[in-house]
């Protein structure tokens, strides 16, 4: 199930999925592109910035530009019911 980086929780990790067109070319220099596996260290309070991590490097984002990215949450294969 696909969701906002935004709705992501401490700890979790996913992998990105989409990236909306005009925040690309800002978000890849950080090294935030499609494919990447991504972990939500922090989300600060009252609509703050967030911390993921993708390979190992710490990178903090807004929470406008953390809307306009969608993952998917990767899954446990011990949870796979296929």
């Amino acid at each position: 199930m696909k969701k906002k980086l935004t709705e992501m929780a401490y700890k979790e990790n996913a992998f990105i999925a989409s990236i909306e067109k005009d925040i690309m070319h800002k978000v890849s220099g950080m090294g935030v592109r499609v494919g990447k596996r991504v972990e939500m260290i922090t989300k600060q309070p009252l609509k703050g910035p967030l911390t993921i991590s993708i390979e190992g490097t710490h990178t903090s984002l807004g929470r406008g530009v953390a809307e306009k990215i969608v993952v998917s949450p990767v899954r446990s294969p011990a949870f796979d019911k296929t």
